[in-house]
């Protein structure tokens, strides 16, 4: 048909002009594809960039709250210390040989009250081999040159005011803690040796219930109890 309408040199390159242009299109339409599918894959890429953004700003908000919160806080108290700087935690407490006396002994003077009291304390004394002290109207010089109340061995429980238990293996030192059986007033805190042997809660009056939490620390020096280290206690339950 087309050779009747154009010569034919006309006709073969109007042939030759269509397959080039399929060609052209066929070519133009799989470039729009491969850039469409590239804008795909770059759109997912961005997705997943934005997820990963939003991801990462949790995570510094979650930081910053956790600063915040840790600036916020409180500091903890320090740990409360006997006198000399000796940090009452219970830790420091439990490593001691004493511990366990210690222990037996808050146990001891928190049933003062109950029946039989006098007898748990000599059961308490005979346990532990316990050294019965009191004290003397007279001062001697203490391990820091100051004046200090005298302790010397009492003859029996009652008239003890303090008990001395000596450290295993060191005959040379012991540690001291009050009779329960007396209490806390203020005959013992003036002139029984109370406020040289222990830093306590102690301001007036009498009590009843004792609580050491250190005992005081002795130095045994030919036959001589020195106070090295005082305790410390706490009174509660006045009469």
């Amino acid at each position: 048909m087309l050779a009747g309408v154009f010569p034919p040199i006309a006709a073969d390159l109007l042939i030759l002009l269509s397959v080039a242009l399929g060609i052209i299109a066929l070519i133009g339409a799989a470039w729009v594809i491969s850039q469409q599918r590239q804008i795909h894959e770059d759109v997912r890429k961005i997705d997943g960039l934005e997820m990963a953004v939003h991801k990462l700003q949790k995570e510094v908000r979650t930081l910053q709250q956790q600063v915040q919160t840790s600036k916020a806080a409180p500091a903890p108290a320090p740990a409360p210390q006997a006198p000399g700087g000796t940090p009452l935690s219970q830790p420091m407490r439990a490593q001691q040989p004493w511990a366990a006396m210690l222990q037996d002994y808050n146990s001891l003077a928190a049933s003062m009250k109950a029946p039989r009291a006098e007898e748990a304390c000599t059961a308490f004394v005979a346990k532990y081999h316990i050294q019965l002290l009191t004290t003397t109207e007279h001062k001697v010089q203490g391990t820091d040159g100051k004046l200090v109340p005298q302790f010397v061995l009492a003859v029996t429980l009652n008239d003890s005011t303090y008990w001395g238990w000596v450290l295993p293996g060191q005959p040379e030192k012991a540690v001291v803690v009050p009779n329960p059986l007396h209490g806390y007033d203020q005959q013992l805190h003036e002139e029984g040796g109370m406020k040289e042997t222990f830093a306590s809660n102690y301001e007036t009056g009498s009590y009843t219930e004792l609580t050491v939490k250190l005992p005081a620390e002795f130095r045994i020096a030919d036959k001589t109890w020195l106070i090295q280290q005082p305790g410390v206690l706490r009174v509660n339950g006045t009469k």
